[in-house]
């Protein structure tokens, strides 16, 4: 069996496939956060930084806001991480599926580093189409071409700043939770996973009054064990 675990050709095709709706909603949504970060008095590099180590919009909101609010290095760091833990799910999820014998743990780490909200979608969505050993290459294209639009989208938006009114940039911001939401759905193929989506609908606003911090994260907690109880039940109830 071949050790070569690289493929250029799916590394292409994954970077083609990254300019769709899902490019465009990030690129429009990153101009906002690139305003915002400016408005804030956020330094530029600071701010596309904040794009490669964290790469979620709501951890890199937080930790503007925080660090525009005079918190502390370690409050805004934990509260980043706490906004963040959701995503490993997501990680753990995705990574069997792409990976083969032959993948390197450090490209693993560096695809683990590229999946946010959209990028899981996607490479739920794209990657079982293709052969297991194009994943890998498929998905790291797919990653780093978004990160590029990200990148440029945002010092687009900073430098806007002085143009771009505060609340077209918090409303451009708003796009991804739609476009998240809209494709869960879409990506939907069991109840259970519209089980898990409605009570996410219901119990984040709900959480989000009574712990704003963790609301994510206790939403995705219950609402996901709720609805793989529900599958588990309905799988013992099939004739």
């Amino acid at each position: 069996m071949s050790n070569r675990w690289f493929y250029g050709a799916a590394y292409w095709r994954g970077m083609r496939a990254a300019g769709g709706v899902a490019a465009i909603v990030l690129a429009t949504s990153s101009v906002g956060f690139g305003a915002l970060a400016r408005d804030t008095g956020f330094d530029l590099v600071a701010t596309l930084v904040s794009v490669l180590v964290i790469w979620a919009l709501p951890g890199q909101v937080i930790l503007v806001s925080m660090m525009a609010g005079k918190a502390s290095l370690a409050a805004a760091a934990l509260a980043v991480t706490l906004s963040s833990v959701r995503l490993m799910p997501m990680v753990t999820s995705i990574l069997p599926i792409v990976r083969t014998d032959q993948t390197p743990r450090w490209a693993q780490a560096l695809v683990a580093q590229m999946i946010a909200a959209t990028t899981w979608l996607e490479s739920r969505r794209l990657t079982p189409q293709l052969d297991p050993e194009h994943r890998i290459s498929f998905t790291l294209g797919h990653g780093s071409a978004l990160m590029l639009v990200v990148l440029v989208t945002i010092t687009g938006g900073y430098l806007l700043a002085g143009v771009l009114p505060v609340m077209l940039a918090g409303t451009l911001m708003f796009l991804i939770p739609i476009y998240f939401l809209t494709a869960l759905f879409i990506a939907a193929a069991l109840p259970a996973d519209y089980l898990a989506v409605g009570l996410g609908v219901v119990f984040g606003p709900l959480f989000a009054l009574v712990a704003p911090e963790l609301d994510l994260l206790f939403a995705g907690l219950i609402g996901g064990t709720a609805a793989f109880w529900f599958y588990r039940w309905r799988k013992k109830a099939a004739p």
